[in-house]
């Protein structure tokens, strides 16, 4: 008999551990592969944050491979993107007409390694850091 209840204790114990164990290797593998970063990043327009609250005027589009800004649709370069959330970024030579916005933001994403979405209410926001782990940049969609 007290075989039995130590053993049906063991079995709890290993099906709670499996159980977690599992969630920790999911969340892992969800923070390290998302399969709908690409498509969430040309979902919408993203606005750069000063003083933590966007800058409307200054609003950028990821869409196939470009980034542009939606005030005066000028180019700042190309990018990409890939679901290991590693992130590249070419500028664009041209420079920006005056009043434009978008320079500061071209020079920050110049250095950006790793693209990240986070959720923040009801808005999501796009963190891009270097390969050092620094936060160059955030916008909120």
């Amino acid at each position: 008999m007290k075989v039995l209840v130590v053993m049906a204790l063991l079995a709890a114990v290993i099906g709670v551990g499996i159980h977690y164990g599992k969630d920790g290797v999911e969340a892992a593998i969800r923070h390290s592969l998302d399969t709908q970063l690409p498509t969430k990043i040309e979902a919408h327009p993203w606005a750069p944050l000063r003083d933590g609250k966007p800058v409307r005027a200054a609003r950028v589009r990821f869409d196939g491979g470009q980034v542009s800004t939606t005030r005066c649709r000028s180019l700042l370069g190309h990018y990409t993107v890939l679901i290991n959330h590693r992130f590249s970024f070419r500028p664009t030579s041209t420079r920006l007409a005056a009043g434009c916005p978008g320079s500061v933001l071209r020079a920050a994403l110049r250095h950006a390694t790793r693209a990240e979405i986070e959720a923040h209410g009801r808005s999501e926001r796009l963190v891009l850091t270097d390969s050092q782990d620094r936060v160059l940049v955030t916008l909120q969609g």
